[in-house]
């Protein structure tokens, strides 16, 4: 999931907040790129994360795994983060 932030918020503090928004199921949840420059609205930094989804006890089923990923989308929308790449 690629999203347009403030450059100034730490980069740390919006995988903790993906992680959240994600729900249990999200095992991992990493910064896998990070780039600024052309393309990139000045003040605004792309950032890509990867997320693991993952159950001890079955498989997720996918319409699972796109309702973890919708509340995250939903989430940085509150927030005022765009979509990139959509």
């Amino acid at each position: 999931l690629s999203i347009l932030a403030p450059v100034a918020e730490p980069a740390q503090d919006i995988v903790a907040f993906a992680r959240e928004a994600a729900g249990a199921t999200a095992r991992r949840v990493e910064l896998i790129d990070r780039f600024e420059g052309s393309g990139v609205p000045e003040g605004q930094v792309s950032l890509t994360l990867s997320f693991l989804f993952q159950d001890d006890a079955r498989t997720l089923a996918s319409e699972e795994v796109e309702k973890a990923m919708d509340a995250v989308r939903a989430a940085f929308a509150e927030r005022g983060f765009s979509p990139r790449g959509v």
